[in-house]
């Protein structure tokens, strides 16, 4: 027979805390970044942001993952008719178990990263450690 389980907030044995979702899909950090800032403007599980330079900046985590194996999403919103490249630099090998490096690039010009009033989504999914 199936169960119906109702209730208004879930949180973890101690009362305070949120629960930590395991064995699910739910993303387990997120931000939303102005790339002429250097602060975040909304995040989820961020600890810290490294700005290193307009369209190139690190998030780092406020809870490890299990390892560098984990997925970054990301999109960029440009005000202009701009097409926008988002990438991990992997090139760097930065993304790891605590922090992820990021850049944007403007699609016709792969070295340009100064962009100004654009927003930078990023969402993570993988196993905390």
């Amino acid at each position: 027979m199936p169960s119906v389980l109702n209730v208004d907030t879930l949180v973890a044995a101690n009362g305070t805390d949120p629960v930590t979702l395991t064995k699910q899909s739910a993303a387990k950090a997120w931000a939303i970044k102005s790339t002429d800032g250097s602060s975040i403007d909304g995040s989820f599980a961020i600890s810290s942001l490294d700005d290193d330079g307009s369209g190139d900046f690190g998030l780092n985590f406020s809870s490890s993952f299990d390892s560098a194996n984990y997925a970054v999403t990301a999109t960029a919103r440009d005000n202009t008719s701009n097409v926008i490249t988002f990438h991990c630099d992997v090139s760097k090998n930065t993304q790891a178990a605590g922090a992820v490096d990021l850049e944007v690039y403007y699609n016709n010009a792969s070295s340009v990263r100064n962009m100004f009033d654009e927003k930078v989504y990023v969402t993570t999914h993988g196993d905390l450690a």
